[in-house]
């Protein structure tokens, strides 16, 4: 069959031994994720998903599953993943289709290409509420997933939807498209440095010195 699974978090499931397969998605059709976090989840083939069907990934988060491979492709199906970022290890040599501005903490992709980070400290913080009605990684300071995607994106436009996986309120694009599940958000203001230069005997005044700052968090 055909599954969608959007704007939604699968963690703290787990397979016993015996069967121990897809901790948190066991899927044998044709499931596609989309703004999702896949996190926390153990399984030894698998911990995050096992796969024996088509799977695509867009707009995903995949985090802190242990025991194997986050991702385990049995039968070499085809494996689509686009703006999604892999913290975890997982290894799709073959059969593996990038779209492309993903980021790979471990692991590798057959077919990557150049937007395609790996290596990249994704910067995770732990799972929690950062609002909206799932709990979800947020990105850190130093993340690369940080206005990593692709810079044409635009919210609510073609393939990009309005929001990220938290939903209204939580707009897909505040600047270039982060990848992930989630924008970042409380971004410190992008600063431009002001020089003043005087003497000890003479006063000065300022003025308005953040007037030329920026505060990425708003759409001015």
């Amino acid at each position: 069959g055909t599954a969608t699974i959007a704007d939604s978090t699968i963690s703290g499931n787990y397979t016993y031994k015996g069967s121990s397969n897809g901790g948190g998605i066991w899927n044998y059709g044709n499931l596609t994720l989309s703004n999702s976090t896949i996190s926390s989840n153990y399984g030894d083939l698998g911990s995050g998903i096992f796969t024996s069907g088509t799977l695509s990934l867009y707009h995903c988060t995949i985090s802190d599953n242990t025991g194997g491979d986050a991702i385990y492709n049995h039968g070499n199906v085809e494996i689509t993943i686009g703006h999604t970022i892999a913290a975890d290890y997982f290894n799709v040599l073959q059969y593996g289709i990038s779209k492309g501005y993903n980021l790979f903490e471990q692991g590798s992709i057959y077919g990557a290409i150049a937007s395609d980070i790996f290596g990249g400290n994704a910067d995770l913080q732990s799972l929690a509420d950062n609002g909206g009605p799932t709990l979800t990684h947020a990105l850190g300071i130093n993340s690369y997933a940080f206005d990593a995607g692709d810079p044409s994106a635009v919210a609510g436009s073609g393939s990009i939807s309005d929001s990220d996986q938290r939903g209204a309120g939580y707009t897909r694009t505040l600047d270039t498209i982060d990848i992930g599940a989630v924008e970042m958000t409380n971004r410190p203001p992008d600063a431009i440095s002001d020089g003043f230069t005087t003497d000890e005997n003479t006063g000065f005044t300022t003025g308005d010195v953040l007037s030329n700052d920026t505060d990425p968090d708003t759409t001015d």
